[in-house]
């Protein structure tokens, strides 16, 4: 066994995502605990038994453990010790977490059991309180904390009291492979002549901002522009942006997708990506977009703006400007030229910024 070999092999790492729902973390979780095992690292993953993540995680042959946290969990010291048990028993050396929950029971019962690497992995940029709890988790608990975005971590180090020293906070972007945002099979939507396919994709929640775009389709459709939209995903709104597509006279343009497992297949379909996000960390599903050369409309927020700093790589518009929403596409919609240049320089963008690569570097320094 090489050198290398045996201090990976040294190297236990933890991972704990209990979420039921599959989003950007659990995403970036997932692949980032593959990562780690196919590069020979011992990797153990914490998570609810039943959901997404796991069936992920056990097609890959990935060892897992079931575990089950609410937001009280962490006022549960049985719980925290029979965790902290769990790690001891599996030589845990680093530990990864990614939810506010699951941090307030696993960082302390990692403590306990003595893991001397203990990640934080911040994804949206809201503001932390500072409590008791917070500055105990933060200063005597969590080691380092990975931002997957300069906006994050401007909100860490700027908007969270000081609870979070600068010192500590690295920031690893969402780093998509290029060479796989294609692939070979056939697109999701077949496109009619001289129709513009619209598309976005994201859960079906407040943040992800759908019923924007269903405002948007009904003045685009005014206007007469030949379209239709895709929206891609599932979630707890699905019920409500059917009704309101039957209230607004979309039917005929709008097409729900479903959840997209292969996003390429849907990017083979699409002309536009519109994508009205009220906020986010690091956008995941617009990187993919810029990554398959898309031309973009967005809502103009700090981490659209630092994939997207300037418009000959996408419009954006201003924060629930449907207006603006409107001229863009309309614009793009217009010239072909456009939105192929556009989209080439996306992907140039995405290449230098978001190369999954240097991420992944990144990430293995602090592991």
């Amino acid at each position: 066994m090489s050198t290398h070999a045996a201090i990976h092999q040294a190297k236990v790492i933890g991972f704990v995502n209990t979420c039921t729902s599959w989003g950007g973390g659990e995403k970036w979780h997932f692949e980032t605990a593959q990562f780690c095992h196919n590069q020979g690292y011992s990797v153990i993953f914490f998570c609810r038994p039943g959901s997404e993540i796991e069936s992920r995680l056990i097609k890959a042959n990935i060892p897992t453990r079931p575990l089950t946290i609410s937001n009280l969990s962490f006022l549960n010291l049985t719980k925290m010790v029979l965790l902290a048990r769990q790690f001891k028993q599996l030589g845990i050396t680093t530990l990864l977490l990614n939810t506010p929950a699951d941090t307030k029971l696993a960082a302390p019962a990692a403590v306990i059991a003595g893991v001397n690497n203990i990640i934080f992995r911040r994804g949206m940029p809201h503001r932390i309180k500072r409590n008791w709890l917070n500055c105990y988790l933060f200063e005597r608990c969590i080691h380092r904390v990975i931002a997957n975005s300069e906006a994050v971590r401007t909100s860490l180090s700027d908007r969270c009291g000081g609870i979070v020293p600068d010192r500590n906070i690295t920031v690893v972007e969402n780093g998509v492979k290029l060479d796989t945002t294609m692939i070979d099979a056939p697109p999701i939507y077949a496109k009619q002549a001289r129709e513009i396919v619209l598309s976005t994709a994201g859960r079906m929640v407040k943040q992800k901002n759908q019923l924007a775009l269903l405002a948007m389709a009904e003045k685009l459709k005014m206007k007469g522009i030949n379209f239709v939209l895709l929206i891609a995903g599932a979630g707890e709104l699905k019920q409500k942006l059917t009704e309101e597509v039957l209230q607004r006279g979309l039917n005929d343009c709008v097409r729900f997708t479903g959840f997209v497992t292969q996003m390429p297949l849907l990017f083979k379909s699409t002309d536009i990506f519109v994508f009205p996000s009220l906020y986010e960390g690091c956008p995941n599903t617009l990187i993919e977009a810029a990554a398959a050369s898309k031309a973009i409309v967005a809502y103009d927020i700090p981490p659209h703006r630092e994939l997207l700093p300037d418009d000959k790589y996408g419009r954006l518009v201003p924060l629930n400007d449907i207006d603006g929403l409107v001229s863009a596409v309309s614009e793009l919609a217009s010239s072909a030229e456009i939105r192929e240049k556009m989209g080439w320089m996306a992907k140039l963008r995405v290449s230098t910024h978001y190369n999954l690569d240097k991420a992944r570097k990144k990430l293995l320094a602090l592991i």
